[in-house]
């Protein structure tokens, strides 16, 4: 069960920051 919730914050932190860059490419920010 720890590993299957430690899975599952590792995809919501790459779907975490695959939104971060794709709000950094529309507004053409860099950072």
């Amino acid at each position: 069960m720890e590993a299957l919730s430690k899975n599952g914050f590792k995809n919501n932190l790459k779907k975490a920051i695959s939104q971060v860059k794709e709000q950094m490419n529309s507004t053409g920010e860099a950072y």
